[in-house]
């Protein structure tokens, strides 16, 4: 009998990611993971000890790519930022957006953190800093329907110009308006606002 294989959580993780990436998320089974890594399942539950932990482990590290992928947009505006690299990611990323935003009850636990962190960083933005938490919630609520709408056209290539100065550009141009008409329209989210 050959001895048992022994794998890590990080290899493991990276092959399912990989997995994911050309196959979507759907693909990521006990069976076709093992097939893939040359093993039995066995490895794969001693390691992560259920497929559901390594599919939240998987959507961590998706999570992480994102927030990776807005780290490196330099619009000169954190919430900006955050749009930009959201649908810089989806076009780019199409499988690995896909599971974080669409494919599965997990994918929900796994994006609480990060607009957590988005609704953080807005507190600290000026002119965002000047709305209740409220109002920043219903403002993110607005613009993520927008960002999230674009990226899915992007993914289906269903927008002309998919270069990231375009992007830029049609992220700016609704944002601007959107959050002018936040700033000055006062709703009853806003703290003292009206009924």
């Amino acid at each position: 009998m050959p001895p048992p294989v022994s794998l890590t959580r990080e290899t493991i993780l990276a092959e399912a990611l990989a997995l994911v990436r050309a196959e979507g998320l759907e693909s990521l089974t006990a069976r076709r993971l093992a097939a893939r890594l040359g093993c039995s399942v066995a490895p794969l539950y001693r390691t992560w000890g259920s497929m559901d932990e390594l599919v939240r482990g998987t959507l961590r590290r998706i999570r992480e790519l994102l927030e990776g992928r807005t780290a490196r947009c330099s619009t000169g505006m954190a919430f900006r930022d955050v749009g930009l690299g959201r649908v810089l990611f989806a076009r780019d990323e199409p499988r690995l957006y896909r599971a974080l935003f669409q494919e599965s009850p997990l994918s929900r636990e796994a994006r609480r953190g990060f607009f957590e962190q988005v609704e953080e960083s807005m507190g600290r933005e000026p002119p965002l800093d000047r709305l209740s938490p409220l109002r920043r919630r219903a403002l993110l609520e607005e613009l993520t329907a927008y960002t999230h709408g674009l990226a899915l056209l992007c993914m289906e290539g269903e927008v002309a110009d998919v270069r990231d100065e375009a992007l830029n550009g049609r992220i700016g141009r609704v944002g601007r308006a959107v959050i002018r008409s936040f700033l000055e329209e006062p709703g009853p989210e806003r703290e003292g606002g009206g009924a």
